[in-house]
This record gives C-alpha cells, structure tokens and sequence, in this order.
C-alpha cells in the first residue's frame, strides 16, 4: 500500500478524537498508521522537497479539519474535536473532502477566489 491521500485520513483521525480527550499528535499518526497498515517502506517514503510524506499528510489532515471548526490545537503538538467535530461526527455524516472545504469556506478560512502571481504580496502602498 502507498500513503493515502491526506483526505483519505479525514475519517478515521475524526474517529480517533471522539473520545473528546486531549491527543498528542504523534497518538494520531500512530493510530492512522495502523488503520491503513501502512509499512516501513511506506513510513519512510519522501516527498519530492525531502519530507517524511505520510507526516506531510497527516499535518495536512490536521490543517483542514483545524479550519473547518472540527479540531483544535490547545497547546503545540496537541488535538482534540471541538463540539462541532463531535456533533458532525456522531450525526455519522462523511467527513469528505467537499464537505470539509465547505466548512472552511464558511469559517473564511478557504480561498474561494483564484490566486494571482502576486495575490500572497500584501500592499501597502500604491504608487502615484
């Protein structure tokens, strides 16, 4: 098996939460490692800029469902649901990629516009 997507790992890191305790984040990816059995050769693949490729992704789990409202971070390196993420979940809806975006999109927290070249420059000054 390869690494899932970061998507892929949406459902069973809301799952893990469910007990509404403070994880560790390393509690996490322990967990989603052994949900999709993934190997050593797998734990050990890189991304193409040298990261570890399956943290990558679980950071990247963690981002989305952090600015949907599902999680939060009460201190450095620690998650735990948020009363939304545990509502959502025991309503037994999929935590899908669309659905996800959506509440971020709702939170102001997903671009729903293109990017431009520059669009990331903050101006501060226009010249005359």
């Amino acid at each position: 098996m390869s690494v899932p997507k970061f998507n892929e790992f949406f459902q069973d890191f809301m799952e893990f939460l469910s007990d509404e305790q403070e994880h560790v984040v390393q509690e996490v990816r322990d967990y989603l490692a052994g949900i999709f059995n993934l190997s050593d050769e797998d734990m050990r693949a890189t991304t193409p800029s040298g990261g570890n490729l399956f943290f990558n992704r679980v950071s990247w789990t963690q981002t989305y469902l952090k600015k949907a409202g599902l999680i939060a971070n009460p201190e450095h390196a620690v998650v735990v649901i948020t009363p939304l993420g545990k509502k959502i979940l025991d309503d037994k809806t999929e935590f899908t990629l669309d659905f996800v975006k959506d509440l971020m999109i709702k939170n102001g927290e997903y671009p729903t516009e293109p990017a431009t070249r520059f669009s990331h420059v903050r101006r501060t000054k226009t010249r005359t």
